[in-house]
């Protein structure tokens, strides 16, 4: 059996993870305001929008003069050590997953990959993973070239996003698509028609684990 998941809303408490953040540009004079409407102008206008941190920082040092090198500073502080943000049930349902001999997978869109590497790995879930992908990919494809190097017919992708998860059915059809759906994501009221289960903690992908082996 193959998991995939994704991070941000699955995994990781971005909606914490980006209140934090916020606070870090307030103590160089940045009010909220201010923040959050710089960071919407430095979302990618794609069909599915992502944060660029290094276009963020750009159009914050040219609106209010404050030299990027501090910002960058500022945030690799910040960036050292984000385990706090993990959901309280990640590591032991992963480590669960890996004493049954499930191949896990994180694929986790991300542009540019700098940003999202920074935050992945320093929050040291990457331990639990047999196949990392991070960048600006294709989940599905990503997820069916997974599936066949592992020959595996039984595989889940569990992400908070419909639109990737429609990706999926269309490029990996035999991959089960999960839609997370925790109370604290930031999707939590997406509709859920295109996706074959819904879960909002991963003790209920444990579940559908136990049911399909069995």
């Amino acid at each position: 059996m193959i998991l995939f998941f994704d991070f941000d809303d699955v995994l990781f408490n971005t909606k914490e993870f980006s209140t934090d953040f916020d606070a870090v540009f307030e103590n160089r004079g940045i009010s909220a305001e201010d923040f959050q409407r710089t960071y919407a102008q430095s979302r990618h206008t794609t069909r599915i929008p992502n944060y660029n941190n290094a276009e963020h920082m750009r159009i914050l040092s040219n609106e209010f003069g404050i030299d990027q090198k501090l910002l960058h500073a500022d945030i690799r502080v910040f960036l050292e050590d984000t385990s706090s943000y993990l959901f309280s049930d990640v590591c032991a349902a992963l480590a669960a997953f890996k004493e049954k001999g499930i191949v896990l997978c994180l694929v986790s869109y991300g542009k540019p990959k700098e940003w999202q590497d920074r935050k992945v790995y320093s929050s040291g879930v990457t331990d639990y993973f047999d196949e990392i992908v991070i960048g600006e990919i294709e989940k599905g494809c990503e997820a069916f070239q997974i599936q066949e190097k592992y020959a595996d017919p039984i595989a889940f992708f569990v992400d908070d996003r419909i639109a990737y998860l429609a990706d999926v059915r269309k490029d990996a059809p035999r991959v089960s698509t999960v839609l997370m759906l925790r109370p604290e994501g930031r999707y939590h009221d997406t509709p859920s028609d295109d996706c074959d289960f819904v879960v909002r903690e991963l003790c209920e992908v444990q579940s559908l684990v136990t049911r399909k082996k069995c």
